[in-house]
């Protein structure tokens, strides 16, 4: 089975000894397949992203669901509403309700 094998490899071998414009021409496509490929290669200093959902997490430690959403949801929902690209926006000012065992 490696004699077929040194054979088939022999024979490209001599084929290019040979026929030394085979050799050359080969060369060249090489070349010029590596060149096109290139140029239509993606390629960017900073590429594109696109985001599809962001999270803005405020705290305001002693406040009151009301007090928030009055004094910080109320200024901070306009500005982001109108962002170009927003399609849906939630917002929440929940109860949280901690409790310490001594």
């Amino acid at each position: 089975m490696s004699t077929s094998r040194d054979q088939r490899t022999r024979s490209i071998l001599e084929l290019f000894v040979r026929h030394r414009n085979a050799a050359n021409l080969l060369m060249i496509l090489m070349i010029l397949f590596g060149a096109w490929g290139i140029s239509k290669l993606n390629r960017q200093f900073f590429p594109s992203l696109e985001v599809k959902q962001i999270q803005v997490n405020m705290v305001w430690s002693g406040a009151s669901a009301d007090d928030i959403r009055k004094n910080m949801l109320q200024a901070i929902e306009p500005t982001v509403r109108f962002l170009d690209g927003v399609r849906s926006m939630s917002s929440q000012a929940p109860r949280r309700v901690r409790h310490n065992f001594a």
